[in-house]
């Protein structure tokens, strides 16, 4: 922890495994943070730092698992680590684990997505409900649990909907309901992401723009709950939308790729890129309806570039249906790094001794021509 005023940072906390998604309590006395753990060694630190070292120095590689989930891209899960949240006193330094009793990852590709309630007395977070061998597939629900009772047992929110995934759950500021995005078949990944509200006294679930054809992303409320702000990609951009008062959502940030929003009092700030330009802070004034940049990191870098124009076309589809060239190209680049890292996956099989094949070692010599397919797509050169 680093003082705002400046000065050297301050050491809260030290655990074998990493440390992520700080978050402050709203009394600011104490901060929740995730980590992982080994379950059968939960509480004893230098128990975790000697498995963890045996772990590491083991000659064996061969993995054994009766779970049909056990490899996240190059990622193996079959060490038997959990998701963990924890609570940290800043006076003391002593924490407390709320998630005692869990002793899975809360999400296959290791995300951990929580909220923390204004009054500080509860936790929204968003975990698979499938247990091992995970079959049928990973099934995100969001649960509240409590931030003072470890041993409280966890309520299930979104039971509902055992086909499709849950997530990034938000707590309105007045504390009385929580916002989350909704999946309803998991296997349809170009499904929009529709955002649900729950009361949280009575647990009904209300989905806030029935018919929006736009898939919601990093929901954010304004301190008042009077408006409501996320992005959403729409014609090859990723834009900022505000509703407020509960009125049709309309886009307030239109160019570049916007993300990160954090919303103030009188202004919506926000992290944008663009062809053009690499990221740099934005802030949008809520009042005035203007969008200035607040960062200025990259401007002596770019001051020498010369770069070309960036131009929009489109023409029609079947049945007239107008089609943006960039917007296509958007996607195609996405399905250029898909089969990239497919590629090195395979090649790495191969490498590795895992899946010895002739047309997999092809594939790692494959991955140049593809990355040089990436570069002219990106540069527009390939039409």
């Amino acid at each position: 922890m680093i003082p705002v005023g400046g000065g050297e940072a301050q050491k809260i906390l030290e655990l074998p495994l990493a440390i992520s998604g700080p978050r402050w309590a709203p009394d600011g006395r104490s901060i929740f943070v995730v980590t992982e753990v080994v379950p059968a060694l939960q509480g004893d630190l230098a128990a975790e730092k000697a498995e963890l070292k045996k772990q590491k120095d083991s000659k064996v590689t061969a993995k054994v698992t009766e779970n049909e989930f056990y490899r996240y891209f190059d990622t193996w899960k079959t060490d038997d680590r959990a998701t963990h949240l924890l609570r940290v006193d800043l006076a003391t330094h002593r924490t407390t684990d709320l998630t005692p009793r869990w002793n899975r990852a809360w999400s296959f590709d290791g995300s951990a997505d929580f909220d923390v309630s204004p009054d500080g007395q509860w936790v929204a977070l968003s975990a698979g409900t499938t247990p091992p061998p995970f079959h049928p597939t990973e099934n995100k629900d969001v649960y509240l649990i409590s931030a003072t009772a470890p041993g409280t047992a966890w309520k299930n929110l979104t039971a509902d909907n055992p086909t499709g995934d849950d997530d990034e759950p938000r707590f309105s500021p007045d504390g009385r309901s929580l916002y989350f995005l909704r999946r309803h078949d998991e296997g349809d990944e170009a499904e929009n992401l529709k955002l649900v509200r729950c009361d949280l006294a009575t647990g009904a679930l209300t989905e806030v723009f029935p018919g929006l054809d736009l898939s919601v992303h990093g929901v954010r409320l304004s301190p008042d709950g009077g408006s409501l702000y996320f992005t959403a990609e729409d014609h090859g951009r990723t834009k900022v939308y505000r509703s407020v008062a509960g009125a049709a959502p309309e886009a307030i940030v239109s160019d570049g790729t916007n993300s990160n929003l954090a919303v103030g009092r009188a202004a919506v700030f926000f992290l944008k890129n663009s062809f053009l330009r690499p990221d740099e802070v934005y802030g949008f004034d809520a009042g005035r309806g203007a969008e200035t940049v607040r960062s200025h990191l990259n401007d002596e870098l770019f001051s020498h570039l010369k770069l070309g124009r960036v131009e929009e076309h489109t023409y029609s589809g079947a049945g007239g249906d107008p089609i943006d060239p960039d917007e296509v190209r958007y996607w195609e680049v996405f399905g250029l790094v898909r089969w990239a890292i497919i590629n090195m996956m395979q090649a790495h099989g191969h490498v590795l001794g895992g899946r010895r094949s002739v047309v997999f070692a092809a594939c790692g010599r494959n991955v140049s021509q593809i990355e040089y397919d990436l570069l002219m797509t990106i540069s527009g050169r390939y039409r």
